[in-house]
């Protein structure tokens, strides 16, 4: 996600270069627009999801019977587990 708003960023700096004010203007907006989303998509919202904290009740997709399994295994699961866990722990 990060990558990606760098890139828009970057290209969306390419207009930066032009000699027209209100290209340049759009460029400031769009690259402090793009800063703020990356920003509020890693910091804010999972700060949000933990402070909520309630379980995601499974979806439609549980009502599956093929899927069921699946869905209670992945979309039911919490505690100190998984990959994220250990990344943020350290």
């Amino acid at each position: 996600m990060s990558f990606s708003a760098l890139t828009i960023a970057f290209s969306i700096g390419g207009l930066l270069v032009m000699r027209s004010s209100i290209l340049k203007t759009i460029a400031t907006g769009g690259i402090i627009v793009t800063v703020i989303a990356v920003l509020s998509a890693v910091t804010l919202i999972p700060a949000i999801i933990t402070l909520l904290s309630s379980p995601v009740r499974p979806s439609v997709l549980a009502r599956v019977p093929g899927l069921r399994g699946l869905v209670r295994r992945w979309a039911m699961r919490r505690g100190d587990t998984g990959a994220f866990h250990k990344l943020a722990r350290g």
